[in-house]
């Protein structure tokens, strides 16, 4: 619950906060930190769910807004509502229960009312542990894979398998054919990798880029480099080296790139290095 409903003396009612499925009940889906009054007046009480709203008003009828996915505002339909709404099936109500998709009512004459029961099914997901074989990093679960560095995305690192380009913390979002998803827990990678080139050692510039751009491998890891590529943020391959332009200063005109984010890509025997790079 991330919301919060109020009423005074006179009856008027009031909420703020959290306002994803219209649960403060303004007729608009604006999120606020103060107190906003809502179309309704004769409160005797208000009753918060996790993402809806009730009130009883002094002739003990029921209102109430917010999420409705499950019928759960005993409206009688399951459409989303803005503002707040009669219940035509229910009167005389003492207090409310609001869950998310349920609702709990106590008659005054002591009879307890529910709103329609839901099923559910949990689907099972399985263990996954990163498995590592030398340089390389790989699961055996899932259809669909997103690989991390320190908490964020590696650009193109889209399937079971990634090759370590530098040290730092690797973990993986996994898509299962049932619908569920799972990222693991992270592996460390420290500098027992041998041989690793630390990023440092490429240089863009300038960066952002307009027209030409410059890469500056540093000396003793030019031989390692067997080709280079530049990706866009969907993972498709813009511009891609060829033998010539294999060297310790690379000159790439960029003029015909669309101002936007992309990703230099460059494999080296045991690794591949992936630098963001800007063109205005």
């Amino acid at each position: 619950m991330q919301h919060s409903l109020a009423y005074n003396a006179q009856g008027k009612a009031y909420a703020w906060g959290s306002n994803a499925n219209n649960q403060l009940g303004i007729s608009s889906l604006t999120e606020t930190n103060t107190p906003q009054q809502i179309d309704i007046t004769g409160i005797q009480a208000l009753y918060a769910g996790t993402a809806n709203s009730f009130a009883i008003r002094n002739d003990n009828s029921v209102w109430a807004w917010g999420q409705n996915n499950a019928a759960q505002l005993t409206l009688g339909h399951n459409n989303p509502v803005t503002s707040p709404e009669q219940s035509p099936n229910v009167f005389g109500i003492q207090k409310i229960a609001a869950g998310n998709e349920f609702t709990g009512m106590l008659w005054q004459n002591g009879l307890v009312c529910n709103s329609e029961t839901i099923s559910l099914t949990m689907l099972e997901i399985p263990e996954v542990e990163i498995q590592q074989n030398g340089n390389i990093l790989s699961v055996t679960e899932g259809i669909a894979w997103q690989w991390f560095l320190n908490n964020s995305e590696i650009p193109g690192a889209n399937e079971s398998q990634i090759t370590i380009s530098a040290e730092g913390n690797y973990s993986v979002l996994i898509d299962f054919a049932n619908g569920c998803s799972l990222h693991t827990d992270a592996i460390s990678i420290g500098n027992e990798i041998a041989g690793l080139i630390n990023e440092n050692a490429i240089e863009i510039a300038p960066n952002p880029a307009t027209d030409y751009l410059n890469i500056h491998i540093a000396t003793g890891v030019t031989n390692q480099l067997q080709s280079w590529e530049i990706i866009n943020t969907q993972s498709e391959i813009m511009m891609i080296s060829n033998a010539t332009e294999l060297s310790d200063e690379i000159k790439l005109d960029v003029s015909e790139l669309a101002p936007a984010v992309y990703y230099i890509r460059m494999y080296f025997e045991k690794q591949s290095i992936v630098k963001k790079l800007v063109i205005q």
